[in-house]
């Protein structure tokens, strides 16, 4: 969050004490990332019950980074609704895990692709607003064409598509782990002479 100093050419760049809640969607992702790629050759039960339980806890810390740093973080609706989806994508994969490599690949390729749309979304609006964009682009892209893949070959090992979830819940977990660190509780006063 930026504000102006007592004169005009101060500005003081205030971070969030609330870092640690996009840290932590972060820390999960990179987790779970690895637990997948860990056991790529275990039963579809397995690997689709990981990554339910994965996608239920980004989605919880991604509404709550949202929702407490939506004054401190450009594109906090992104986040938000970035959060129920996964929430919501995640809920049914814990829950009903017996669902086969195909189906799974599938609802997977629906999961990210809509996750890609929300990112790409969310990075024109933070555009017009004067921000920077190019963390949701990015993000909006990577994951979109992760899905569009998953679709398209729907009948591919499980093991490959554990490796392409494993990576992509690094990418984005990291991301998240990065954009944390940008907001982190310090303080920085800048002064233009």
């Amino acid at each position: 969050m930026a504000t102006t100093a007592g004169n005009d050419n101060t500005l003081v760049i205030k971070g969030s004490h609330y870092w640690w809640f996009p840290a932590l969607a972060g820390g999960a992702l990179v987790a779970g990332g690895i637990a997948v790629a860990a056991w790529p050759g275990r039963s579809v039960k397995l690997v689709t019950f990981i990554a339910g339980v994965v996608l239920i806890a980004n989605g919880l810390l991604e509404v709550i980074t949202a929702l407490t740093l939506r004054r401190e973080l450009d594109g906090w609706g992104y986040y938000l609704a970035s959060g129920i989806w996964s929430f919501a994508f995640g809920v049914p994969l814990a829950l009903v895990p017996d669902v086969s490599a195909r189906a799974l690949a599938i609802l997977l390729g629906i999961f990210l692709i809509m996750g890609g749309v929300i990112g790409i979304a969310a990075g024109a609006v933070v555009r017009r607003q004067g921000g920077r964009s190019g963390h949701y682009v990015v993000r909006g892209v990577l994951t979109a064409a992760v899905g569009s893949a998953a679709i398209a070959w729907p009948s591919v090992t499980l093991g490959v598509i554990a490796v392409i979830v494993a990576l992509w819940m690094v990418i984005i977990g990291m991301m998240l782990i990065t954009a944390a660190v940008g907001i982190s509780g310090k303080t920085v006063v800048v002064t233009e002479g």
